[in-house]
């Protein structure tokens, strides 16, 4: 099956990709402020269960990671996205009784807020985001040593 964009702008007098592309802009454009509502009550129901913390949160918090990925393509930026990814992954493969789960947590939800709504000009992302890399491979070195 095509693509309905395929077949548009195959036929003759069908529409150019630019125009294409803003239409598609402008749809998403009405869907924006909801997907952005939904990351601010997603980011609400984290902070909410985090604190404090209770292992057996951890999958209603990975749930809502992934809620949050999903919405994100309303943001300005790619960075809550990838926040969001690495809380999933700090979710899934860190030790739960561990103290720098909790505290791992925190910095990755703390991050989502200071992402969340900004544009690549209001804010230094990729420390932010680097940050989160070194907080999520200590998470990793620590589940390995704990399994060796």
């Amino acid at each position: 099956m095509k693509p309905r964009l395929a077949e548009l702008i195959s036929q003759p007098g069908g529409i150019y990709a630019q125009e294409a592309l803003a239409r598609a802009e402008a749809a998403l454009e009405t869907l924006r402020e909801p997907l952005l509502g939904s990351i601010d009550e997603a980011l609400a129901e984290l902070e909410q269960l985090s604190n404090p913390f209770d292992v057996d949160n951890i999958p209603t918090l990975y749930r809502l990671s992934g809620d949050i990925i999903n919405f994100s393509l309303a943001e300005r930026i790619g960075g809550v996205e990838r926040a969001a990814r690495s809380l999933c992954e700090l979710l899934d493969e860190a030790l739960p009784n561990d103290p720098t789960t909790k505290a791992g947590i925190s910095v990755h939800i703390a991050s989502l807020r200071l992402l969340h709504r900004r544009l690549d000009s209001e804010i230094d992302q990729a420390s932010i985001l680097n940050g989160l890399g070194r907080i999520l491979a200590k998470a990793r070195e620590a589940a390995k040593a704990a399994a060796a």
